[in-house]
């Protein structure tokens, strides 16, 4: 499996359908995937604690990468990782192999493959490897592995820890509170088409990932500005474009000027439709930016960084299996701002609050306020 799967990673840089990508941590422009944070189960509510014995500082690294279905070129989680990946080869000489999954059935022997070649780190993408990567990784206990968004899922479904797998989730609230911070200041300063005091989400369903992003949002546009009126609603789907566009023209006509998605393919449309109803859009876990100039920023999930954090660990001796959770001071959650209709003095105002959020005297809350 891994000659066929390495094979297509090479075939697809070849055809220069990654050439996009960068070598060094900067932010992609990228297409959310349903592997995002709508569709992960679990709820991280602790640090890690479990250290693999035999633990050491390595000089050089070897990598992998077993991609989901949607494979590389997905402008999403998998694309990321791969672009730690590059990161780690180009700044310190790591080296990786990338197999990538054509259907579910391919993520054990993906990983076996990997696994058999006694790399540093193997990387696995996405909540639907969370069984794979629980029956490889306790058949392999001196392998480590790094899972996105999940956790290892014994054969009854339970989610849980394993000593060699660094469970990688993000503290999507952070992401979320500098969106409402945003939307927020655009609101009181009566920025461009914002005039109306109103601002609005859409949620796909009100599982922890995407409430810790609305709780953040909620919270950080009332606290720069709290006469807000907030209006929201869920979509109940992931995957239901026909409806993000019916609650986007809803909530522009109830006066809301910035529309905030966490719903995947049906936030996708959601924001399409805001800039149709004159509306700004702000995007969730990637750089959305590219749907059209009335998407003035996203609170991302930074992948990359991710990956390339695990593998500094590695190399220092320090890798921690179990539950980590990365947030705006390892540089993992934020803001990527890429609309010229921000202005500059907004834009040092979200600064400063990152700044804030980094050393922990604010600290967004992951549950929704009471109002």
């Amino acid at each position: 499996m891994l000659g066929v799967g390495y094979h297509q990673t090479i075939v697809l840089w070849k055809k220069g359908r990654l050439s996009w990508l960068p070598v060094a941590g900067v932010l992609l422009v990228l297409l959310p995937a349903l592997n995002g944070c709508g569709t992960s189960a679990a709820a991280p509510t602790a640090v890690p604690t479990s250290v693999p014995s035999g633990t050491a500082a390595l000089a050089h690294l070897s990598l992998g990468l077993v991609t989901d279905i949607g494979g590389l070129g997905d402008r999403s989680y998998n694309d990321l990782a791969y672009a730690g990946l590059r990161r780690e080869q180009a700044q310190d000489g790591a080296t990786y192999q990338v197999v990538s999954s054509g259907k579910v059935a391919d993520y054990v022997p993906n990983l076996e493959s990997l696994t058999a070649r006694h790399l540093s780190l193997i990387v696995a993408v996405g909540f639907s490897m969370g069984s794979a990567v629980y029956n490889v990784a306790s058949r392999h206990p001196k392998q480590r592995f790094a899972l996105i968004d999940a956790q290892p899922t014994d054969s009854s479904g339970k989610p849980g820890t394993l000593p060699n797998v660094a469970d990688i989730f993000f503290k999507e609230q952070e992401s979320g509170y500098l969106a409402g911070v945003l939307a927020g200041l655009m609101e009181k300063d009566r920025v461009g088409k914002a005039t109306h005091n109103t601002v609005a989400y859409m949620g796909a369903s009100p599982i922890p990932p995407v409430e810790r992003y609305l709780a953040g949002y909620v919270a950080g546009a009332r606290q720069v500005d709290p006469t807000i009126k907030i209006v929201h609603t869920y979509a109940g789907s992931f995957t239901n474009p026909a409806a993000g566009r019916t609650i986007a023209a809803q909530q522009a006509g109830q006066g809301a000027d910035i529309l905030f998605q966490v719903a995947a393919a049906t936030g996708a449309a959601y924001l399409d439709q805001a800039e149709k109803e004159g509306a700004y859009g702000i995007g969730a876990d990637v750089d959305q930016s590219y749907l059209g100039p009335g998407i003035i920023a996203s609170a991302v999930k930074r992948v990359d960084v991710a990956v390339a954090h695990v593998a500094h660990e590695i190399r220092a001796g320090r890798f921690q299996g179990g539950i980590n959770l990365l947030g705006i001071k390892e540089g993992a959650t934020g803001i990527a701002i890429t609309s010229d209709v921000v202005p500059r003095t907004i834009r040092l105002q979200i600064t400063q609050y990152e700044a804030r959020v980094a050393r922990g005297t604010i600290v967004p809350p992951a549950t929704m306020p009471a109002r």
